[in-house]
């Protein structure tokens, strides 16, 4: 299990193309990628990301990546 917290001090945006292109910020990046786990801008879950919830993110990411 991981802390949400812990992930802020992990997770990069700044070289997302979107950061890169000006559309987004490095904070609307990580909320959007909190927001797999914790739904809504990362606020309604329960503040961990559990190996289930990592499993079937990596799960969707590679199936959309890959079709």
């Amino acid at each position: 299990v991981v802390d949400i917290k812990d992930l802020r001090n992990t997770y990069d945006a700044s070289r997302h193309p979107k950061v890169l292109s000006g559309q987004l910020t490095e904070e609307q990046v990580y909320k959007k990628f909190l927001s797999a786990f914790e739904g809504d801008n990362g606020t309604k879950g329960d503040g961990k990301v559990t190996k289930a919830e990592f499993l079937d993110y990596m799960g969707n990411f590679l199936s959309v990546r890959f079709t």
